[in-house]
């Protein structure tokens, strides 16, 4: 089921930007994100979502990867998908290797990474 909310919105010229919070008709409510309506071709339209119940959303990050090999090594980049989670340290595989790579959700909902490479 799609989740639905009335917005009330004003006459708006193009470019013209609406933010409310995700407040949902249903009852459901999200602790994170904003919904932003931007006005374009003569009508409103949902431009970007971001309702979430963690801290910090999902995000899809590159990190750097050293493997050695046979021939040497082997420097390359591959992704992490990190899942959304409230403010802490949270450890994730390094691709290929038997380590672990840490990051932190901020309390500004930020991502950082702890360790430079996998």
């Amino acid at each position: 089921s799609r989740l639905q909310t009335l917005v009330d919105v004003r006459p708006g010229v193009h470019g013209d930007a609406i933010e409310q919070p995700c407040e949902f008709d249903d009852g459901t409510n999200f602790s994170f994100g904003r919904i932003k309506i931007i006005c374009a071709n003569q009508s409103w339209n949902v431009k970007d979502a971001t309702c979430r119940d963690t801290t910090c959303p999902d995000r899809r990050t590159v990190v750097r990867v050293n493997l050695q090999g046979a021939s040497g090594a082997i420097v390359g980049r591959m992704p992490i998908d990190l899942e959304g989670a409230m403010p802490g340290n949270y450890s994730y595989p390094c691709p290929f290797e038997s380590r672990n790579i840490t990051f932190e959700c901020t309390e500004e909902g930020e991502w950082d990474m702890l360790d430079e490479e996998c």
